[in-house]
């Protein structure tokens, strides 16, 4: 293609994106939805990516000799004298004998690059996830049955971290290492997954991030007004500092409400499609059209319930009628939108649909009860659905009545200060489900299940042995696990033919009994899971359910009111 051609082919692509070319050279303006259409979104977006990226080096202890003793001389540096910082080594602390030089040259142990991400407006003290990983051209085996301690996480610059610098330190992290208890270690592919795992909720926010709006265009006039239209809609009384502060003519800085906390990301969504005039006649109109538009054929329900709610409960006689839609999905955004601006009524129509097994709408009509204020007739109907043969209204069922604290129907237990334990009293199909993100939780569906007797049970690489004997006082369980560098197994315990127990007595501290014996194994939570999906799926005797793992969603992000996203500078 010659010279000239290519100039011509680009400048017409660079008219059409940036200018919209028409056919006889006209300028077209784009079609702005109407969702959008005189919104603070139309107008501004939010500065950073959806989650600020923050790393560190750290330390995992407890790995037998699966670790390794190689570390580049600047982390080893680093990371001596951080824990020394942390006491380790101290004789006034008594931790004389932990000095850091000493636990970094112990197999024990294994140096390991530390990375989460913040999500965007999370406040200080949030917890998240994070990820760990060996350090390449070390000799570490595995990071399983490991513990992260504690670490320092810095804003990130490019794909690998600088040890102590030279950005600020954003949050901090430790806790256990999870490794996927799903993992096939038979294969040779496992090797390299068994370097690296998670730590659920290890990670915790501790410099606070402030969220900004940025104009697209700059206008002191335009700064001033958007301040003002979210304080208007968003500040209470009692508010100690404006929700809103324009900061130029291109920033405006906003400082999440304290009853939107929990739920942040949702307030900042709302920001976004929040109208800029405070007109309760445009207003109308705009309710108008938005409910007009929420009629048509593949209507964007989302964005356009998130547009109703952001203009507040004025329109509430507005939306109400919309209740009784025969259409499905335009009566549950009507009512969810009602319900979220404090109308009652319209949590009668989204416990209809979540009574529905056919309503494809039932989960989402679960889930938006749940973040709800407490309800006649809510909590039953959640009671109720656990017994439902879809998995996913039974799972929604569960977190809603954890969300609303209900004990009737579930029975919690915190195991060993390391993961929750929640029995849920269920006539549906026996279901041991865990999670993997967030917070470690296991769940067992169908009550305190019984472990099949006879039963024998081991893992490939020894780690746990479990099997049925003849005791003095009757058939008990007997269980005992492979110790970190010691030739000798652990105590051999001895417990009912019980799921719960079973899990506790996997899962508990080591403390001692009055006679010398430990009562619990003390297995890190992701090999208390590799048990239990052993256990559910053993020939030889084990637990009568199906296993689940949390599956991990994507990024929560907060994109723009456009859908577009979120400006990344």
């Amino acid at each position: 293609m010659s010279a000239v051609r290519v100039l011509f082919a680009t400048g017409m692509v660079l008219c059409a994106v940036a200018a919209g070319c028409g056919s006889k050279g006209e300028v077209q303006t784009p079609t702005v939805p109407l969702h959008v259409e005189g919104t603070i979104g139309q107008f501004s977006q939010y500065v950073g990516l959806p989650e600020r990226t923050v790393q560190g080096y750290g330390v995992v202890v407890g790995l037998g000799k699966d670790g390794s003793f190689e570390v580049p001389d600047k982390i080893r540096d680093y990371l001596i004298q951080y824990l020394l910082k942390r006491k380790l080594g101290s004789w006034r602390q008594d931790t004389r004998h932990l000095h850091p030089s000493r636990i970094l040259r112990d197999l024990d142990t294994a140096v390991v690059l530390v990375v989460g991400d913040v999500p965007h407006g999370a406040p200080k003290g949030s917890r998240f996830d994070l990820q760990v990983k060996a350090l390449d051209g070390t000799n570490t085996r595995s990071l399983a049955g490991g513990m992260l301690m504690p670490a320092e996480l810095r804003l990130a610059i490019g794909s690998l971290a600088a040890p102590g610098g030279p950005t600020h330190v954003w949050a901090d992290g430790r806790g256990e290492v999870f490794i996927d208890p799903l993992l096939d270690r038979a294969k040779p592919a496992a090797q390299a997954d068994l370097q690296r795992g998670r730590v659920v909720g290890g990670g915790r926010v501790t410099r606070y991030r402030p969220v900004r709006l940025m104009l697209r265009a700059p206008s002191f006039r335009l700064s001033r007004q958007i301040e003002g239209r979210i304080n208007q809609r968003f500040r209470t009384p009692d508010a100690r500092r404006p929700v809103a502060s324009a900061q130029s003519d291109e920033t405006i800085e906003i400082s999440v409400p304290i009853r939107y906390a929990r739920d942040y990301k949702h307030f900042l969504r709302l920001v976004l499609y929040l109208p800029l005039t405070r007109n309760a006649t445009t207003n109308e109109l705009r309710a108008k059209r938005l409910l007009e538009g929420m009629v048509q054929p593949e209507a964007p329900y989302e964005q356009l319930a998130l547009s109703l709610e952001a203009i507040g409960a004025e329109i509430l006689p507005m939306i109400q009628p919309h209740y009784a839609s025969r259409e499905p999905y335009v009566a549950f955004f009507a009512a969810r939108t009602g319900f979220r601006l404090g109308d009652d009524d319209a949590a009668a129509i989204l416990l209809q649909t979540a009574r529905r097994v056919d309503s494809p709408l039932q989960v989402q009509a679960i889930r938006a009860l749940a973040r709800g204020r407490d309800l006649p007739g809510a909590v039953e109907t959640f009671r109720a659905l656990l017994d439902d043969e879809n998995w996913s209204v039974r799972l929604a069922a569960y977190e809603a009545l954890i969300a609303h604290k209900d004990s009737l129907k579930i029975h919690r237990t915190i195991v060993g200060k390391r993961f929750t334990l929640d029995v849920v009293q269920s006539k549906g199909e026996p279901v041991i489900y865990a999670t993997q993100s967030g917070q470690p939780r296991i769940v067992v569906f169908g009550g305190n299940l019984p472990v099949s007797n006879p039963m024998f049970f081991a893992l490939p690489d020894d780690l746990v042995t479990i099997s049925d004997t003849k005791r003095p006082e009757g058939a008990r369980l007997m269980l005992y696990r492979k110790v970190p560098r010691s030739p000798r197994p652990s105590d051999m315990l001895y417990i009912d033919f019980k799921t719960t127990e079973l899990i506790q007595t996997l899962g508990g501290l080591p403390d001692r009994n009055r006679d010398g014996t430990v009562k619990a194994l003390s297995l890190t939570y992701s090999q208390v899971l590799r048990v239990l999906r052993g256990l559910c799926r053993s020939k030889t005797g084990g637990i009568n359910a199906r296993f689940e793992l949390q599956a991990i969603a994507e990024s929560d992000r907060i994109p723009d009111a456009d859908g577009t996203g979120i400006r990344p500078d």
